[in-house]
């Protein structure tokens, strides 16, 4: 199995598909091609104009939740090395593109910490779960972030920079409820209008 076999499963029905801890194969010309295709079915949901696909960006992005994935079907693999898989950083300047591609796939983290704190409570993979919510925002609503006034935030420059990221955080922000998220006056702002257009 590649890279891009396991993002046509884990699209068809969630499945964690993988039958050993070796490392997932990567060609990368398939798994582009199902980005690209993640890509321009995303685009027709989405109001406004979505950024434009960074392809490094969203294969980054797709690596690291297909390991992320692995870690939770193999709970023999050491948190060390765990660890030392997620030192790698998103490749390119930050931006509305790179949140955008990236999203393609992070948007499953939720899902992915539901199932490691199913898992245990203390599960190796909840922490560096927990720092990509953080660092992925547009792709974590649902995953309740604690920000205090005191401290740094989420950069959501990207998102604020953008009409379609922008509209898609706060959609995302009412289905899912995560009164979280409200901590910023501008997406406060943007979630009550879009709620009060609603009734």
């Amino acid at each position: 199995m590649d890279l891009a076999d396991f993002l046509v499963r884990i699209q068809e029905n969630g499945e964690l598909p993988f039958e050993s801890t070796d490392s997932l194969g990567f060609v990368r010309t398939s798994a582009e091609q199902e980005l690209r295709k993640m890509d321009e079915r995303r685009r027709l949901e989405m109001a406004h104009t979505p950024p434009p696909l960074n392809c490094e960006a969203a294969i980054w992005a797709a690596r690291r939740v297909a390991r992320v994935c692995q870690f939770l079907v193999y709970r023999e693999i050491p948190a060390e090395q765990i660890e030392e898989d997620f030192k790698d950083a998103c490749p390119n300047q930050k931006g509305a593109s790179q949140s955008y591609s990236v999203d393609l796939t992070m948007v499953w983290l939720p899902e992915l910490l539901r199932r490691a704190h199913n898992i245990a409570s203390a599960d190796p993979m909840i922490i560096p779960l927990q720092q990509l919510a953080w660092e992925w925002p547009l792709s974590s609503v649902g995953i309740g972030l604690q920000v205090q006034k005191s401290e740094a935030e989420p950069d959501l420059t990207p998102i604020l920079g953008d009409a379609s990221l922008l509209q898609l955080y706060v959609d995302r922000i009412i289905k899912t409820q995560d009164e979280t998220r409200l901590y910023h006056p501008i997406i406060a702002n943007a979630v009550n209008d879009a709620r009060g257009s609603l009734t």
